[in-house]
């Protein structure tokens, strides 16, 4: 063996060979692993004794032998490839491939390749790689979901080779900085230089001469991307040494910080807010009404504000900040105050207390509340309140009397015990007896309408929870004879020093007759065009019809009334002091009516002529109380007013200057009155010969009924379009047009101005259109059609060649039971196996055969049917990943995803010889995205561009507006990516 290898690896004993593995020969035929060496063109120049073992092949027979020429055809790209990258790197590659043995068995190989740049040879081992294959397997899956998390987290990586300069970028890289890698499909260091915003350029320039100097560096700057969107980058750069110590590899990520920024400029805003609301509750705690005082846990004074010092008759706070509280505020032992502070200090609660301190002759409130560092204390002098609670005594005195003398319903309501007190007036006003109402809100709140009682009783509640002190609500009562009325009801409530409600009183008041006469004002409002208005003259508030006023102006407002100002800021500067003459002149000469016209700027900025009619009501001492008024927009009026002030000339050169044939005619005559310059030289008439014509003499006769019955209806005040008549020429030529017509005044008559416009070219191009697209219909039918024909060939093919054969084969194995008995075992188990595959395949033609319930069962579990039974087939690997609602995604879409894929799948098992497939679909913007993609052998896209398998697929796209775009080529794998544009789906 050894004289054979001496012969047989010559190259390593030629003059000037390395004959390292040479003289290690001995050595290396006892190695459990295949060493060998590879010439730079990837031919054998040296192969141990193992090769004999693993591969069948005497070493001789493999010399000069190219590697990828015994390696399975698929992977052949892949190892050269490998031998490439180990060829540019600095460091050994590991790769696995599947090696064919003499016996013609593959045999799956884990490759370790060093390069040797001065020998100008590959050294390579070679292991067995059947346990390898899988973990390649996880590896595959784990890469892509590692692109995931780059994707994901916003993260790119790049590596800078400095021996061969050679630059690796990732897609993520690409995609975070916005640049298209077809533009740019080397990513160099200028490239990255041109991304960064100017402002940072120096900044980066000296970070960049930092990298050099250390393994690893950090630092962040602005990227202003193509589009002009500007992002922040945190950059984190490693550096590795070849043996002299010089930078041989540069190792980056990028990392889109933005967000993280805005965090950042976010906090810093909040943190100087919290600054200013430090600094607001210091000036809060210093102006309050009540007093407040802090202590630490040695009853030593912290803290004092002002109120709390005037309360004591003092004059500074640093009197008593640093001293005892007890001496500052002497009590005894057995005091009230004394043990509620002990308590508040002790059990670490609130304590809330309320007593007269003989000190300083005052009734006090004091809360109690527990700190991190002692006592707070919150003081209020509530001697005023404990006043006004004895006069409150006579006041209720006073009420009884009250109730008895006015005409309102009076009611007080106690909140604490639910207690209620009904005045007379609900005898008097509703008819119920005094003894018919229960002392209880409830037997008032039954009496409300039905359809307003959840508005009352949530208006009430609301009062109460939200601190109010006055309530009013309207609302409808029915009476003791069981008719409604409408009432105002108003309340006034009483709180107790904490601010809980503990009473309200109020009154109601029969307004039915004033609602009454309200909807009459509001039905009148409504039916009239003009904003109606009114004034108290002592107010500044302006009552109107709201929605009119909306109308007319266009501005939104709330509520029934506007301010004074308001109405007066929008008038116009130059009317303003007449409006302001004519009022005291009203006024002077005690007139009942007078007269404004002014302009308003409304809510668009423009000014609109108004007409205000303005009455005064007055007292009996002829002083006005209150202003009526009804206000007209006038403005249309006026421009009208203007138009006819215009000059003839200026109404001839506008008339004459119409790009449309336009004319005037009398429209009791037809008689044609004006015509214009386009419709003389459209038409061929002289103008003279169109003034002695009617407009029936431009008409088709078979037309002149119809044109007779537009007339009529061009007699409405509105302006009327007559589509799809025909107008003759003078020359006779016809010619289809659009006519529209408006009613004028002209020359003291009524006449009718009418255009023609001449739609004959545009009614062609829509019938054409129309032509095309029932042809594209039909093309896209066809196609189907061919679809479903080639299916069922397909069907059939898979029938006869696969499922018929694996069929006749089982037959046979149990056929020959008889002959030969004593291999029934075996023959029963090849039988088996024969019939389970024939199951499979039937299984699978039934999956591709019946249209799936897309509907029933949702579209992510058919699909996932769909690639469960290609998954079985262990044909390939299918990485499938949905990122979408099912909701958003209507079943007929659904349906076609499905049916594009499965063509796709189908198309793959037959022709690519992929080992991986991957599927993905998501929802981005209201657009759904499917990429399809297999890492087989692709194929020329413009050679089965009008194969049947493209166009179904193209045409089940179309149907739902989809845009399909297909990147293969040879040797390069296979790329379908689909997007289509999503609608609101109804649901139910």
């Amino acid at each position: 063996m050894k004289d054979m290898n001496l012969a047989n690896n010559a190259e390593f004993s030629e003059p000037g060979k390395d004959k390292g593995l040479f003289n290690l020969q001995n050595l290396l035929d006892f190695s459990p692993d295949i060493v060998c060496a590879l010439d730079k063109e990837g031919r054998f120049v040296y192969v141990n004794a193992t090769a004999k073992k693993d591969w069948g092949y005497n070493p001789e027979d493999l010399i000069k032998q190219k590697l990828v020429d015994h390696i399975v055809e698929k992977d052949r790209p892949h190892t050269q490839q490998m031998l490439a990258a180990a060829r540019s790197s600095l460091v050994s590659t590991s790769f696995l491939n599947r090696f064919c043995c003499k016996n013609q068995k593959a045999r799956p190989t884990l490759w370790s390749v060093a390069w040797n740049a001065k020998e100008e040879l590959f050294y390579c081992v070679a292991k067995e790689g059947t346990d390898t294959a899988d973990v390649v397997k996880k590896a595959t899956k784990l890469e892509n979901r590692l692109h995931r998390a780059y994707k994901l987290a916003k993260l790119g990586w790049w590596e800078w080779n400095i021996h061969n300069e050679q630059f690796d970028a990732s897609d993520e890289l690409y995609e975070l900085y916005g640049i298209d890698k077809d533009e740019h499909p080397t990513f160099t260091s200028g490239t990255y230089l041109s991304l960064v915003h100017p402002d940072d350029l120096p900044f980066v320039m000296e970070n960049v001469a930092i990298f050099w100097k250390t393994s690893s560096h950090q630092y962040q700057h602005r990227v202003k991307k193509p589009s002009g969107e500007i992002i922040n980058v945190e950059v984190n750069v490693q550096t590795s040494q070849d043996d002299d110590n010089n930078v041989a590899q540069v190792h980056g990520t990028v990392k889109d910080i933005t967000v993280q920024k805005e965090y950042e400029e976010e906090r810093q805003t909040l943190d100087e807010k919290l600054q200013l609301a430090n600094a607001r509750l210091a000036r809060a705690l210093e102006t309050m009404s009540d007093g407040f005082c802090t202590t630490d846990r040695d009853w030593t004074i912290t803290y004092m504000n002002p109120q709390i010092v005037k309360m004591l008759g003092a004059e500074k706070k640093e009197d008593f900040i640093g001293k005892n509280l007890w001496e500052c505020f002497p009590v005894a032992d057995d005091d009230n105050f004394r043990a509620a502070y002990l308590r508040a200090a002790k059990e670490q609660i609130p304590v809330f207390i309320e007593e007269f301190y003989p000190p300083l002759n005052i009734w006090v409130e004091v809360n109690v509340y527990p700190n991190a560092n002692g006592l707070s204390f919150y003081v209020k002098d509530i001697t005023q309140r404990k006043q006004q609670e004895k006069e409150l005594l006579l006041s209720n005195e006073r009420y009884q009397l009250v109730t008895q003398a006015t005409s309102e319903a009076i009611w007080d309501w106690n909140i604490v015990d639910q207690q209620v007190v009904w005045g007379e007036g609900f005898t008097t006003l509703f008819g119920y007896p005094s003894d018919a109402l229960e002392n209880n809100l409830t037997s008032v709140v039954e009496l409300i309408h039905p359809n307003d009682k959840e508005r009352v009783t949530s208006s009430v509640a609301h009062a109460l929870e939200n601190n109010k002190n006055k309530w009013t609500n309207e609302f409808r009562l029915r009476k003791s004879d069981g008719t409604y009325t409408y009432v105002v009801d108003k309340g006034f409530v009483i709180r107790n020093e904490q601010g809980e409600a503990i009473r309200m009183v109020g009154a109601i008041q029969d307004v039915t007759e004033k609602k009454k006469q309200e909807i009459r004002l509001e039905f009148m409002a409504k039916a009239t065009s003009e904003i109606i208005w009114e004034r108290e003259a002592d107010s500044k508030w302006v009552y109107l019809n709201i929605e009119k006023y909306k109308e007319v102006t266009g501005y939104q407002l709330e509520g029934p009334a506007i301010s004074q100002s308001f109405w007066v800021d929008k008038i116009h500067p130059a009317d303003l002091p007449v409006m302001l003459e004519n009022r005291e002149y009203a006024a002077k000469h005690n007139l009942d009516f007078y007269l404004d016209e002014f302009r308003m700027r409304k809510a668009n900025g423009q000014w609109a002529h108004m007409k205000n009619r303005v009455y005064v009501i007055r007292d009996f001492n002829c002083n006005a109380v209150s202003f009526l008024g009804a206000m007209e927009d006038v403005t249309a009026q006026r421009l009208f007013e203007k138009t006819l002030q215009e000059s003839e000339e200026t109404y001839r050169l506008l008339f004459n200057n119409a790009p449309l044939p336009t004319i005037i005619f009398d429209e009791a005559t037809l008689l044609i009155t004006d015509a214009n310059k386009a419709i003389v030289e459209q038409y061929g008439y002289r103008r003279d010969e169109l003034l002695s014509m009617t407009i029936l003499d431009l008409h088709l006769k078979e037309e002149h009924l119809r044109v007779l019955e537009a007339v009529k209806e061009m007699k409405t005040p509105s302006r009327v379009a007559v589509n799809g008549v025909h107008h003759v020429k003078k020359n006779g030529e016809l010619m289809l047009v659009e006519v529209s017509a408006t009613p004028i005044h002209f020359k003291g008559k009524e006449m009718m101005l009418a255009t023609a416009n001449d739609v004959t070219e545009k009614t062609k191009l829509q019938q054409q259109l129309l032509e095309e697209k029932v042809n594209h219909q039909k093309s896209i039918t066809k196609a189907a059609i061919q679809a479903q024909e080639k299916e069922r060939s397909e069907i059939g093919k898979e029938l006869h060649d696969n499922v018929n054969q694996l069929l006749a084969a089982a037959k046979l194995y149990v056929e020959n039971i008889k002959y030969v008995p004593d291999q029934k075992d075996y023959f029963i188990t090849q039988s088996v196996t024969l019939i389970n595959k024939s199951i499979t395949e039937t299984r699978r033609l039934s999956h591709a055969l019946v249209t799936p319930t897309v509907r029933d069962t949702g579209i992510r579990d058919s699909l996932q049917s769909l690639i469960d039974t290609y998954q079985e087939l262990e044909n390939f690997e299918i990485d499938a990943d949905f990122l979408f609602e099912e909701e958003k995604i209507e079943p007929g879409l659904g349906l076609t995803i499905y049916r594009i894929l499965q063509e796709a799948f189908s198309n793959t098992v037959k022709y690519a010889s992929a080992t991986l497939v991957t599927v993905n679909i998501w929802i981005h913007q209201k657009k759904l995205h499917v990429i399809y993609t297999d890492n087989g052998v692709g194929f020329d896209a413009a050679a089965v561009k009008k194969g049947i398998g493209l166009r179904n697929i193209i045409n089940r796209a179309e149907a739902y507006q989809g845009n399909v775009v297909l990147n293969t080529s040879p040797g390069i794998g296979f790329e379908l990516n689909l997007t289509f544009p999503l609608e609101e789906v109804s649901q139910g």
